[in-house]
């Protein structure tokens, strides 16, 4: 197969072409034609391996210098990143070297902030606060840029935090009653004792799409069980309803202060979604999203009551992680831990109002309580860990499934990775790669 014309076009052309021939166009039609000659073995080479060998693809957002002025005064600038390695975290830990700038708004309250008395955003000017690393430290061959498109950017945003009161007319949540409908309709995900996923307790009941160990039907991936002896099936739509809700309301309060960057550093669980509308499995029933995908930017998010980890780590996530925690009728005494320095915790107050977006990649964090309460403590969260990413990789590459020219993209992020390659021009690399990748299978 030829495509010549491809690798000689400029990326303005090249974007220019895709949006008016988006619909049977020639590139779709010849990368789907390159695809479907190609054996299935021959395509798992460009993933990076299975398991825990597999590489991280994990986005950083880019800031324009404009929107570093806007949130400069309620910014904390790091440098110096480090990570570290530390047995039974696979990921490591990391931390930065110094604090380089801490914005006029939050100086007072970061430099009296302690464990014992964590930040309140409520007292913050604007209620908000970040933090910042030097794209050009931060940065890793797992890493791929979003946001700023400018390659003299220099900063990534690694939090944004921001807290925003219910209104009046809004009904705080019974928090008692939405703990029994879970409890009747999803089994705990880790038990109430201390677990081996970084000693954490409390109840986490997950909804949407979350990776399977075994493969069923070519499919590795699906909905989040519920239990078989559930007494009312009304109990799981119920709880999902109010975890959607509580995502759209924490996604807006984030992108108030930094326009789209949910959206931003989500885009990967996107085109899963998008590819899962042409991918069926071994018996040709189409894979289908659940509510969740649909409504939000995210496949999956957990419920969580008095959540608890005990030792600080970094995760191998695909995507930022949101946390919020929703207006209730208890109170709510949780703090999260980000561990900055070797001199320096930042421990954010969680009380209701409190929404928040980071890289669990980058950032050492923990989340302790700061007072006890019994049964309450009710936070949502949401992000996609890097198992599910492979196992639905795995599903894309049974015989039987023609890949589109989406998955086809998915696959040169790998490439990225394998290369240890930087995003510098990706519209270039990317036309490099398929018109290599259609030379090999000529």
């Amino acid at each position: 197969m030829h495509l010549g014309p491809l690798r000689r076009l400029s990326p303005s052309k090249w974007i220019a072409m895709k949006r008016k021939h988006r619909n049977g166009n020639r590139i779709g039609r010849n990368v789907k034609k390159v695809v479907r000659e190609c054996q299935v073995d021959e395509i798992r080479e460009v993933m990076e391996g299975e398991g825990d060998s597999m590489k991280l693809v994990h986005p950083l957002f880019c800031l324009t210098d404009r929107q570093f002025s806007r949130i400069k005064g309620n910014s904390v600038v790091l440098r110096g990143f480090q990570r570290d390695k530390k047995k039974g975290i696979m990921n490591g830990i990391t931390h930065f070297q110094e604090v380089e700038h801490i914005g006029e708004n939050v100086s007072k309250i970061w430099n009296k902030s302690n464990e014992s008395k964590p930040c309140d955003l409520r007292s913050v000017k604007k209620q908000f606060v970040c933090l910042i690393g030097y794209k050009r430290e931060v940065a890793d061959a797992c890493c791929f840029f979003v946001g700023a498109s400018d390659p003299e950017s220099k900063y990534v945003c690694l939090l944004v935090a921001s807290y925003k009161k219910s209104g009046d007319n809004v009904e705080p949540i019974n928090v008692a009653d939405l703990l029994k409908k879970c409890r009747a309709s999803k089994t705990n995900i880790i038990s109430s004792k201390t677990t081996a996923h970084f000693d954490s307790t409390g109840e986490y009941y997950s909804f949407g799409i979350g990776p399977k160990f075994d493969m069923k039907d070519g499919v590795s991936f699906g909905e989040y069980a519920c239990k078989k002896d559930m007494k009312s099936p009304d109990f799981p739509k119920f709880c999902e309803d109010m975890l959607i809700s509580q995502i759209i309301d924490s996604s807006s309060c984030v992108n108030k202060v930094i326009p789209g960057i949910v959206q931003a550093t989500t885009m990967t669980l996107q085109s899963m979604e998008k590819m899962c509308k042409v991918v069926c499995d071994a018996k040709g029933k189409p894979i289908r999203f659940q509510p969740l995908s649909k409504q939000t930017n995210f496949i999956s998010g957990n419920i969580n009551f008095n959540a608890k980890t005990g030792i600080p780590h970094t995760e191998r996530d695909l995507v930022y992680t949101l946390i919020g925690v929703p207006k209730q009728d208890k109170e709510v005494s949780l703090k999260f831990q980000f561990y900055l320095t070797k001199m320096k915790i930042f421990n954010l107050l969680m009380v209701e109002g409190i929404h928040f977006l980071y890289s669990a990649h980058l950032l050492t964090h923990n989340q302790s309580s700061h007072k006890s309460v019994v049964n309450g403590n009710l936070n949502i969260s949401a992000y996609t860990a890097k198992q599910l990413f492979h196992n639905f990789a795995e599903t894309l590459h049974q015989p039987g499934n023609e890949m589109c020219e989406d998955q086809l993209l998915l696959l040169f992020r790998h490439h990225l990775v394998k290369q240890k390659k930087k995003r510098t021009d990706l519209l270039e690399e990317l036309q490099t790669f398929l018109f290599e990748f259609c030379q090999n299978k000529k």
